[in-house]
């Protein structure tokens, strides 16, 4: 949510009657949440959910142009699991 001392911008938005009774029956529900504060918070979240699509999305880019440069990496699980039965150096790789 947007702190007191940010500064607004006035927008007009038109929601559709069912939902524009939902919202008012949300603020008045939640006791000290306005109408202002529901909206932005909802338009806050939807940005959020925007920008972690679109960091998703370069990651399985990315992903996809390591794998068609440098291949699949070998499973580290029994290279891990050597580490951790005390083979300081990885001991010879469990096949």
């Amino acid at each position: 949510m947007a702190s007191r001392t940010e500064k607004y911008r006035q927008l007009t938005v038109r929601f559709p009657i069912k939902v524009w009774a939902d919202l008012v029956r949300t603020a008045r529900a939640e006791q000290g949440i306005s109408m202002n504060d529901v909206v932005v918070t909802a338009v806050a979240a939807e940005l959020d959910r925007q920008r972690r699509a679109s960091l998703l999305s370069q990651i399985a880019t990315e992903r996809t142009r390591i794998e068609e440069r440098w291949g699949v990496a070998e499973d580290s699980v029994p290279y891990i699991r050597a580490l951790r039965d005390g083979h300081r150096d990885g001991g010879d790789r469990p096949e």
